[in-house]
């Protein structure tokens, strides 16, 4: 049976990891979902929380909507929200290693043996280039 690995860290400390079954064209919303449900029928409850961004708004015109469309992001899991405010710390999803700059709801997964991760970590604009965050981190008149 084809497996995903997922992991939920903060900073490089993994606080759970589970596997579950790939399924062809599963997007990270559904993996995450099963990671649930896999890490609860080991005895382990780890909540998390999405916030849906639907299309990103024009930074200079804000009734301006553009084509870019943000969909739903991961901003608490395991009781750990975003701060955004005070020390810019955000979730940010990676795939095999590489940051998405798309909604969890967008990534489909093409290949079993991957490995998904969810990271809390401190934006930084280069490294966090075209992610949620950085649109974030712009909406505040940051960069």
């Amino acid at each position: 049976m084809k497996k995903i690995d997922i992991e939920i860290l903060n900073g490089s400390t993994v606080l759970y990891s589970t596997k579950i079954v790939f399924k062809y064209c599963m997007d990270i919303q559904k993996a995450l979902e099963n990671a649930y449900v896999a890490l609860q029928e080991d005895g382990k409850v780890v909540p998390y929380y999405l916030e849906y961004y639907g299309f990103e708004k024009s930074l200079k015109d804000p009734s301006t909507i553009t084509n870019e469309y943000l969909g739903y992001m991961v901003v608490m899991m395991d009781q750990i929200f975003e701060d955004a405010n005070n020390n810019k710390k955000y979730w940010f999803v990676l795939v095999d290693g590489e940051l998405i700059n798309v909604g969890i709801d967008s990534y489909e997964l093409m290949e079993s043996n991957s490995k998904v991760q969810f990271v809390y970590e401190t934006y930084d604009a280069t490294k966090h280039k075209g992610t949620h965050a950085e649109v974030k981190e712009k909406s505040k008149g940051n960069s």
